[in-house]
């Protein structure tokens, strides 16, 4: 399983180098032509976490009419979370289903989540939700670097930032396996984040600050969903939101 995720690091990495495309609020590596899960089914993401690639069937913006299927079926909770590790639910028809999935009611409220806009239907939106609500100390809240967030970041520092994840990663692989707790996948995104450019434009201390920001955001909400649910809680990998 360890292994696997080497795997998926250089599978990331490469596709980091060629394609990638925002699938909405849902990062997912994927062909330019549309957002599906069903075409990355093959890439073995189960043998981590069970990605079933029916889950979601849509197009760029949503609405190709594809059908979903019934989400409730699955143990798995697939969320994405911004880069100032805020949960975030909007644009997406999986998380739509999600916020009517029965497993989310009472949600614990140290988890923050932002207004969801979706086709429009204020019936839906959630309310905001202060992750400081947690108990856990101001100075573990985390920070938004100082350096615009959209602004276009290098592969090398993407490579920078999935390897600095991939031992905590792991740790939390070992002790789900350990205690063979029900998983609740989380996946990670860097909320606005450009196209791969060559040239790395940020100094050497923006680059760093940003990428803090970025591990210290995960490891808070990481002390947060610890607290709620224990050790069943999982954190596979993080996963870029791109801009193309």
């Amino acid at each position: 399983m360890l292994r696997n995720m080497d795997w998926m690091l250089h599978f990331t990495l490469f596709f980091l180098s060629k394609s990638l495309v925002q699938g909405g609020r849902l990062a997912v590596l994927n062909s330019p032509s549309s957002v599906s899960l069903r075409q990355i089914s093959s890439l073995k993401f189960h043998d981590v976490v069970k990605l079933y690639g029916s889950i979601l069937g849509f197009s760029k913006d949503g609405q190709d009419g594809s059908k979903l299927i019934d989400i409730k079926s699955y143990p798995e909770m697939v969320i994405t979370v911004t880069v100032d590790g805020f949960i975030d639910f909007n644009d997406s028809l999986v998380q739509y289903k999600l916020i009517e999935d029965s497993r989310i009611e009472g949600l614990p409220e140290m988890i923050r989540t932002q207004a969801a806009d979706i086709y429009g239907d204020d019936e839906f939106r959630l309310r905001e939700i202060d992750l400081a609500s947690s108990g856990l100390e101001d100075k573990d809240v985390p920070q938004s670097p100082s350096a615009p967030i959209d602004e276009r970041l290098s592969l090398a520092l993407i490579g920078k930032e999935l390897n600095a994840l991939k031992t905590e990663a792991s740790e939390i692989l070992k002790r789900k396996e350990e205690n063979n707790g029900r998983i609740n996948a989380f996946w990670y995104s860097l909320e606005g984040l450009k196209s791969v450019d060559s040239e790395f434009g940020k100094t050497s201390r923006e680059a760093e600050e940003v990428r803090r920001s970025i591990t210290n955001s995960i490891r808070y909400l990481q002390r947060a969903l610890d607290k709620a649910y224990g050790d069943k809680v999982i954190i596979i990998l993080l996963f870029c939101n791109i801009n193309t």
